[in-house]
């Protein structure tokens, strides 16, 4: 019985510490694809820095144009007098009519920070009443000795195994990128080694009736990826958070 009693021991001992061993070694192996990605991933940052002063009243003024005969000047001291009287009445009924030429004359300009060349690409489709000024990979280098570091990239989120493979592929490529400017390749060339999760910067200006269209169709409610309907839904915030009025579209 003695016997027995220390051999079930240690079996219980082996089985411990075989588990021990294994749930270290997952956590270290969590830890370390963690790690990886926390190291490549460029944050998405959207800021708001310009937007069409009296933007309510201009609205309200294009739309009371519409069906005015005031002059223009006279028009628009109206407008700024009787758009918050008015409740959203007439904005909404123009919405739900899609007679939205009257939203165009609003611009809004933002800086967008750590987007990914694949988003970028799906961003850049939408061109009527869009303006892009994006960070050149031609004249900006982006090795990992210059001084932004090299490039930040927009890893996906996937579990921790396939995030692992993704940031050790784009550590190949830096160092790939790395190695071809080293030997003299101009930036322009060397960048064909770099995957479409590097990140870029850019500039963009959009009026009301295409930032609608915009953010209509990128959600994630229409399969849009995760990265774009993140830009356009942040986009969409910064604006409501300006102009509050434009949040109640289509409620009234």
């Amino acid at each position: 019985m003695e016997n027995s009693t220390t051999a079930n021991s240690t079996t219980t001992a082996n089985s411990t510490t075989t588990a021990n061993s294994t749930t270290t070694a997952n956590s270290t192996t969590t830890a370390s694809a963690t790690a990886i990605s926390q190291r490549d991933a460029a944050k998405l940052t959207v800021n708001l820095i310009a937007s069409t002063p009296n933007a309510k009243a201009i609205t309200f003024t294009a739309i009371r144009r519409c069906y005015s005969g005031l002059d223009g000047d006279k028009l628009f001291v109206e407008a700024k007098n009787k758009v918050d009287s008015d409740n959203g009445r007439l904005f909404n009924l123009v919405y739900n009519e899609n007679h939205l030429s009257t939203f165009e004359h609003i611009l809004f300009t933002f800086t967008i920070d750590g987007l990914s060349r694949a988003a970028l690409a799906q961003l850049t489709r939408h061109r009527i009443g869009f303006s892009y000024s994006v960070q050149s990979q031609r004249y900006v280098r982006n090795t990992t000795s210059s001084k932004n570091g090299g490039f930040k990239f927009s890893v996906p989120d996937l579990d921790a195994e396939k995030q692992s493979i993704i940031s050790a592929t784009n550590k190949v490529c830096q160092e790939a990128y790395d190695k071809l400017v080293e030997l003299g390749a101009k930036p322009e060339d060397a960048r064909s080694v770099i995957p479409q999760d590097a990140t870029t910067s850019l500039v963009l200006s959009c009026n009301l009736r295409a930032l609608l269209d915009f953010c209509g169709k990128r959600t994630k409610a229409k399969g849009a990826q995760s990265e774009i309907s993140a830009l356009s839904d942040e986009m969409m915030r910064l604006v409501i958070e300006k102009e509050p009025w434009i949040g109640e579209l289509g409620r009234g």
